[in-house]
């Protein structure tokens, strides 16, 4: 059985959600590179306004990763809880 190659419209439909998705995951940290703060979206470092081809400054959006992935660890799975005796 072969698969079906994706339709342009459907491609681009991907690529905007995922691009949607890697912006809102920057947003989670403030921007080292032009300063804006959380939930902010990342400008021109020449002051002409917000960032719109890509989702946010490259060191944005590593930052934002690193966080991710450092919640991912500290939530990890729990150890398991110690047996109480019965008395």
């Amino acid at each position: 059985m072969s698969r079906r190659r994706p339709t342009r419209a459907e491609l681009a439909a991907h690529y905007a959600r995922e691009w949607l998705a890697e912006r809102d995951a920057a947003q989670t940290v403030p921007c080292p590179t032009c300063g804006v703060d959380v939930d902010e979206t990342c400008q021109h470092l020449d002051g002409s306004g917000p960032l719109d081809r890509q989702p946010a400054h490259y060191r944005r959006i590593r930052a934002a990763a690193d966080l991710a992935a450092t919640r991912r660890t500290a939530t990890g799975p729990r150890p398991p809880e110690p047996r109480s005796s019965p008395t």
